[in-house]
């Protein structure tokens, strides 16, 4: 791998190392073992809706070990976040919001220690609300998601990630050993960073994936017609393979159905295969 690939994927692992470090108190993208964050009087425990008038357009989860599930009703008409459980206060989640943003956290401050449990999270969003972005920050978490959003952030120590979405401005992955699944029918913009991961992508259309992986496999599949588009691929260790037919364009990209495109995918991997197929009758999202 080039120096700039080197620099770009370490650069993109940041996140993920304060995630592990604690060493970020941003209240955005506060982590999970932290003494201190932002607005603690503001939190309150438990079960809890958050309606229309609040207007809530971004959502921040922190948790650390359990299980997240995100999904859209159509009969709904607040956001519902439940913690399928009967806890004590020192267990249960807190929440809150301002000026638009959710902000969840798996425990209140400072009571981490010893009260690490396997807990589950459900956000309910209904499908009228105009999400802008979902933030998951999670330590040994599986994390379930099927919604409208318009960008993801994903910053996920270990664990299973399956997202469902239909249309998606931008999803980024950070990730040290987690399996990830992404389905799309039409996504702009994917960026991963990850120590050890493999990823399965299934998108119908798709303009920039960037992939920067130390270790672990990439399989992207796309749906019905294909679209031209070119593939830069690099590996110290490792194949590419694929069914479809391809030439070799200028500056080694492999170029499938055409050599002029506008759709890119950059590989960078130093021990990982990436496999590239068509399928015809991938599940559709409403």
């Amino acid at each position: 791998m080039n120096k700039n690939a080197y620099m770009k994927r370490t650069i993109g692992l940041l996140p993920l190392l304060l995630i592990s470090l604690g060493g970020c108190t941003a209240n955005k993208t506060d982590t999970f073992y932290i003494k201190e964050y932002d607005n603690k009087d503001k939190y309150e425990y438990g079960n809890r809706y958050f309606y229309a008038d609040e207007e809530i357009k971004e959502i921040y989860i922190n948790w650390i070990f359990g299980n997240v599930n995100i999904s859209c009703s159509d009969t709904e008409t607040a956001i519902f976040i439940n913690e399928t459980a009967d806890l004590r206060d020192d267990l249960r989640m807190i929440s809150y919001s301002e000026e638009g943003t959710l902000y969840v956290r798996y425990l209140s401050c400072g009571e981490h220690e010893g009260n690490i449990i396997e807990k589950d999270l459900e956000v309910t969003i209904p499908r009228t609300f105009d999400i802008e972005k979902i933030q998951c920050n999670s330590y040994d978490v599986d994390i379930n998601v099927e919604a409208n959003a318009k960008k993801y952030y994903m910053y996920c120590e270990k664990g299973n990630v399956n997202l469902l979405c239909d249309k998606v401005d931008y999803v980024y992955f950070s990730s040290k050993s987690a399996k990830v699944s992404l389905i799309a029918n039409e996504i702009d913009y994917v960026h991963t960073d990850s120590t050890k991961a493999n990823f399965e992508f299934r998108f119908k259309t798709f303009n920039l994936i960037k992939m920067f992986n130390d270790f672990g496999d990439f399989d992207l599949i796309l749906e019905g017609e294909v679209f031209p588009y070119g593939v830069y691929y690099h590996t110290e260790n490792g194949a590419f393979a694929s069914d479809l037919h391809y030439v070799k364009g200028d500056d080694g990209v492999l170029c499938f159905n055409g050599t002029t495109f506008t759709s890119r995918v950059y590989s960078y991997v130093l021990n990982g295969n990436f496999g590239l197929s068509q399928f015809w009758n991938m599940k559709h999202i409403k």
